[in-house]
């Protein structure tokens, strides 16, 4: 008799078969922990996006109620208006909008500024802001106190 048929040898294909197996699951593993990894940057850069519109529609709100408070302070200014932006080479499809509405109360006026940021993008960030009591300062000077240009000393001026 033959020792082989008392100790049958395993395949050499079988091995081969947990080899490819192995392979197949720590590829498939690998690509999970891929694709874990790029969802959480495309997450971050979407938080980061907003963040940044938000910001951006702050400041805008922000210079659309001095800008209000400048043009009532130097004339009478109609009761609505709304301002856009320019935008920049960087981003022109960003563009903002704010509409202003003065109101007179018997504190005095009420300005309301709405601003959205990017104007008309379904992803757009809307600022409210509202001043209630709102009076304009007297001027201190007039254009006949101030000196004349040619008196200034533009020398040094960048």
């Amino acid at each position: 008799m033959r020792c082989d048929r008392m100790h049958p040898r395993r395949p050499v294909h079988s091995r081969r078969g947990a080899a490819l197996l192995f392979v197949l699951v720590t590829l498939f593993v690998a690509s999970l922990i891929m694709v874990t990894l790029a969802q959480g940057v495309v997450r971050q850069h979407r938080q980061q996006r907003l963040e940044r519109d938000h910001w951006q529609a702050e400041l805008v709100a922000d210079a659309a109620v001095d800008r209000l408070q400048i043009l009532l302070e130097n004339a009478p200014a109609s009761t609505r208006q709304t301002w856009s932006t320019v935008p920049d080479e960087t981003r022109p499809q960003a563009v903002a909008e704010s509409t202003a509405e003065v109101t007179s109360t018997t504190e005095g006026y009420r300005l309301t500024v709405l601003t959205e940021y990017p104007a008309g993008s379904p992803f757009r960030i809307r600022i409210r802001r509202e001043i209630t009591g709102w009076q304009p300062k007297l001027p201190t000077t007039t254009a006949t106190d101030l000196p004349p240009v040619s008196a200034l000393n533009l020398e040094n001026v960048p």
